[in-house]
């Protein structure tokens, strides 16, 4: 079954505060992604994570930043996330309240531990195939975050003795060197970090990463291929929304598959589309000190007869109609 992998807005903020402090115009880049401008002032806002993958790759080339990922100097957590870990009573603990809560942010990514022996393995695995430098970037930065979650119940400066990074470039000379020169193979399969049985009964010792903002962000909706193609779509300005085209890239299948699977859900691209148009349309209906003209404008039409148009074939009623009702039902 096609589905379109999403991640909560809030990863991608190390990146851009990275990019803002080294002077990129951030906001018209996000624009070329198709990632709605919204997601800066909303931080539990899901996007399509290739779409970020996309985004830090071009950034990272642009601006010349080697193992961008690595780079960013002081990870951060949400709040929540950080709370719940230095209340955990134990490093493996800890460790578990992660892997839960992972699944709370993105449907890209699966972060889960195993035991072997005398140690337990941190391990995550994104589910987007292909050689996609972004999602390497994205996987560095998890791995840091990750060496960071467990050095606060250990010491600041403890290092795994192996590591697996679930990387496909080869791996930057920064993170071998940050490591101490210690071995960190590189997999495609997926990244691991080793742990000694030892240290897992180790309690919080010293908070390490930088907290984020985050509201009561709800787990990352569940609602089938046209629910979440509804979703993203509300997310983008009425004159904005992405073609049916971008978004099967930015889905990575083909457009004959997208078609069928909604056709499969009894519904088709443009008729989500077509909704969100009229839904928005009602929204600014009733604002009554907008003009017909730029309500029109505001959604996209190229003129007011184009919209009225679309309206009546939609309700049955023109965009005037269907404001003297609301009058009406208003009294």
């Amino acid at each position: 079954m096609q589905r379109i992998p999403i991640s909560r807005a809030s990863q991608l903020y190390p990146f851009i505060a990275f990019l803002k402090d080294i002077g990129t115009p951030v906001e018209r880049h996000l624009e070329r992604h198709k990632l709605p401008l919204g997601l800066l002032e909303n931080p539990n806002m899901f996007v399509i994570t290739r779409a970020t993958y996309d985004f830090v790759e071009d950034m990272a080339e642009r601006e010349g930043i080697d193992g961008f990922g690595w780079r960013i100097a002081n990870p951060s957590l949400t709040q929540k996330l950080s709370k719940k870990i230095a209340s955990a009573p134990t490093l493996f603990e800890a460790i578990k309240g992660v892997c839960l809560f992972a699944k709370k942010e993105s449907t890209g990514l699966n972060i889960w531990i195993e035991e072997r022996g005398d140690t337990l393995y941190f391990n995550s695995r994104g589910s987007i195939k292909g050689a996609l430098r972004g999602a390497d970037e994205f996987a560095m930065y998890r791995g840091k975050i990750m060496l960071s979650i467990i050095r606060q119940f250990i010491e600041p400066d403890w290092t795994p003795d192996e590591w697996c990074f679930e990387i496909k470039c080869e791996m930057p000379d920064l993170v071998q060197e940050s490591l101490n020169g210690k071995q960190t193979p590189v997999s495609s399969e997926r990244g691991s970090l080793p742990i000694p049985r030892s240290l897992l009964a180790n309690r919080f010792k010293k908070p390490l990463l930088k907290t984020t903002p985050s509201g009561n962000g709800d787990t990352v909706p569940d609602m089938g291929l046209a629910g979440t193609l509804k979703y993203l779509l509300k997310t983008y300005p009425p004159s904005s929304i992405p073609s049916f085209q971008e978004i099967s890239c930015l889905s990575g299948g083909s457009a004959r598959s997208l078609q069928r699977r909604l056709k499969e859900e009894g519904t088709s691209f443009r008729a989500i589309v077509m909704q969100i148009k009229y839904d928005q349309a009602c929204d600014l209906l009733q604002q009554l000190d907008l003009k017909i003209i730029e309500v029109a404008f505001r959604l996209g039409f190229q003129s007011p007869a184009h919209f009225t148009r679309f309206f009546r074939n939609f309700s049955g009623q023109t965009p005037n109609e269907y404001r003297t009702t609301l009058s009406s039902q208003n009294g």
